[in-house]
């Protein structure tokens, strides 16, 4: 900002109540479109310095833009607001509206407008007790799945369309794909009828479920329960479920706490992340170090974008942070994908010399979070061990979407065990999907902590050739299919086909480089292509 004063300038003064402070940014535009100065809220004050003229204040809120044209002809005062009336010295400007699928009031009520009442207490009362009962289970740690329209008027305008009810396309599996509920079912899940929304809570063993939706634009979405910890799952529905809007905290009680104020963060940082913005100021840096212990999830997700950004000024707070996580914070979670995940990326970020001893050894199942699994998929071009041939991390190459910063994807058809492991909630009905293999691999076992940068991952063997792999009518078939897919087959085996089609000679180790995902994932398809 401009610091000195002349006769011909003006001060502009801006306050920002407590509610939007560190979330929004404020920009000064002026006639020419040109943006003078901005600045983000890490104040409740602050001051421009400006001729006269027409300006616009722009005030930029989780990707949403809110503008107002201003005339300055001598001292004004801005105040970001969400009230309505204006002082009379004190022109208001309200922030762009935000919504979240999690029901959120108190401290948050006028910042989000699509929380109601019929859906928050509902939300708190559920969170607290059981509407499906494992036996016998002594759980430190539960999960809350909490699915619901924007409004209760939205929720009437679309039901009138439906021939089933809204909830009948969910069911919740185990990590071995045991069907833990059917909502369609309505035992075991809470379901207002009035109001259009539907519930699940109960205390569950630590480990990953998948809640599986089967309607149109089907998906499986991975959420991880943490051991003595408590995991909330918010989902908002449309004409279709709006996976976008995913919302999962991490409480230490079991209660949903829609004034809690790490809340506001997570949604700002999870804005960056679906924006690939991997940058994070100061304040949000401070924000997330002390507010870890009560909200993981705001940790979690501050040390991701941190550590795929290329800022170092705060690297050794950052890898405190990420140590205390899996040691302190989230300890005697040594399964979770997403902790395993950060600590590559952590390895990736710092060196990966650093910490080499306490580096993941197994992974099972796959990440929360989008770039989580973005981390895995990267690493597995150059380690070949790291995402198992036929689990569930090959197929999610293939299958994930990118409308959520949530880690979602078309669900997987899994294959069968040699002998079907019963899970804790297998009831003897037939499992909604094929069961699969948990994945146990020695991924850092032969790393030595000196290693450089690009010694780091083991090499993978895939060096033989195409043409070594498939036989002529095969390669010939693939050139002549190339141009011609279908329009459900997934990207990468249109990679994969087009690449072969301009060298036949290409080994997997390069189509594997070239596209980014595992070899292991390029070997699986060229020999179901071999074997059709």
């Amino acid at each position: 900002m401009l610091a000195s004063k002349s006769l011909n300038k003006h001060s502009l003064f801006v306050r920002i109540d407590e509610e939007f402070t560190h979330i929004v940014t404020v920009m000064l535009i002026d006639a020419t479109n040109r943006i003078i100065d901005s600045v983000h809220s890490s104040s409740n004050h602050f001051e421009f310095e400006v001729q006269t003229g027409l300006y616009t204040i722009r005030i930029e809120l989780n990707g949403e833009i809110k503008d107002q044209v201003i005339v300055i002809d001598g001292q004004k005062k801005i105040r970001v607001s969400s009230e309505y009336s204006e002082g009379k010295d004190t022109q208001i400007i309200q922030p762009p509206m935000q919504h979240s699928s999690a029901p959120l009031s108190g401290v948050h009520s006028q910042t989000y407008h699509s929380s109601h009442e019929y859906y928050t207490y509902p939300a708190i009362h559920i969170s607290q007790n059981d509407t499906f009962t494992v036996k016998p289970n002594d759980s430190d740690s539960s999960l809350f799945i909490f699915i619901r329209f924007p409004s209760r008027e939205k929720y009437k305008e679309l039901r009138e369309r439906w021939r089933r009810p809204f909830y009948s396309e969910f069911e919740l599996v185990d990590e071995f794909g045991n069907r833990l509920i059917y909502f369609g079912a309505r035992e075991g899940v809470e379901i207002d009828e009035n109001f259009g929304s539907v519930a699940f809570s109960a205390q569950l063993p630590n480990g990953i479920y998948y809640l599986i939706y089967h309607g149109y634009d089907a998906r499986q979405i991975p959420i991880y329960v943490f051991k003595n910890w408590h995991t909330q799952f918010f989902l908002t529905l449309g004409s279709q479920p709006l996976f976008g809007s995913i919302r999962i905290f991490i409480a230490r009680n079991r209660q949903f706490d829609p004034a809690e104020k790490t809340n506001k963060y997570i949604d700002v940082l999870l804005d960056k992340l679906q924006n690939r913005d991997y940058s994070v100021d100061q304040e949000l840096i401070t924000i997330a170090a002390h507010g870890k212990y009560e909200s993981p999830m705001l940790g979690l997700i501050c040390s991701y974008i941190y550590l795929k950004s290329k800022q170092t000024k705060s690297d050794e707070l950052f890898s405190i942070i990420e140590r205390n996580m899996r040691r302190v914070i989230l300890k005697e979670n040594d399964d979770s994908p997403d902790l395993f995940a950060l600590k590559l990326l952590a390895a990736e970020h710092f060196g990966h010399d650093s910490n080499s001893e306490e580096l993941p050894t197994k992974l099972s199942g796959t990440p929360m979070l989008r770039l989580g699994f973005e981390t895995i998929q990267r690493a597995s071009v150059v380690d070949v061990d790291l995402i198992t041939k036929a689990g569930i991390n090959d197929f999610i190459s293939e299958s994930l979407y990118y409308d959520s910063p949530f880690n979602t994807f078309k669900p997987i058809e899994f294959y069968k065990l040699p002998q079907k492991k019963k899970g804790l909630f297998d009831h003897g009905d037939k499992s909604p999907i094929e069961n699969f293999k948990k994945l146990s691999v020695n991924t850092f076992s032969d790393i030595s902590g000196n290693e450089s940068s690009s010694q780091y991952f083991r090499k993978n063997d895939y060096s033989s050739k195409v043409t070594d792999l498939l036989d002529q009518f095969t390669l010939l078939k693939i050139k002549n299919s190339s141009n011609n897919f279908s329009s459900d087959i997934s990207w990468v085996q249109s990679a994969i086909a087009d690449i072969i089609s301009d060298d036949e000679n290409v080994n997997i180790n390069d189509i594997a480089t070239e596209i980014g995902v595992s070899g292991n994932t390029v070997s699986r398809i060229l020999s179901s292509w071999k074997d059709k």
